[in-house]
């Protein structure tokens, strides 16, 4: 059960850090931000949450936000990802961070978990949108097994 707190806490944080930052990560507040969530979170006892599995994805993301944005907009057709929701890009971009990178969580996991925290958190069509940019993730990223 703590990959799925870790997850929605990692949604939360990113969602939060975005609108702060206006998009801009930084490593010296990203830990910081991620610990004072978890102090101050009614919604998560300190024991649901795996803290090195939140930091790992909360980093990843970071280290590799480019290449995760650039996803995000090749797939989000006719989207411009500064005018996208806040919780969805956190959505998207946690999702896309464990499909890439997170060998030990299949894709449908992490598609899956995504599309329900948009119907959690976003708008009413949001999980169609969220699920359309992930399945054309999943496909670029399995082109090369398929043939």
């Amino acid at each position: 059960m703590g990959r799925r707190e870790s997850r929605d806490a990692a949604v939360k944080v990113m969602f939060g850090y975005d609108f702060v930052n206006d998009g801009k990560l930084d490593n010296t507040h990203l830990e910081s931000m991620i610990n004072n969530y978890l102090e101050n979170s009614e919604e998560y006892k300190p024991q649901a949450v795996e803290n090195e599995y939140l930091i790992n994805i909360i980093n990843g993301i970071n280290d590799n936000l480019t290449r995760i944005d650039d996803l995000i907009k090749k797939y989000a057709q006719n989207w411009e990802i500064e005018r996208m929701a806040k919780v969805d890009i956190a959505i998207l971009r946690v999702a896309i961070y464990e499909m890439i990178f997170r060998d030990d969580i299949p894709s449908s996991v992490s598609i899956n978990e995504a599309v329900e925290m948009s119907k959690k958190y976003s708008y009413e069509d949001a999980s169609s949108f969220i699920n359309g940019i992930l399945g054309g993730v999943f496909d670029e990223l399995n082109k090369d097994e398929k043939k």
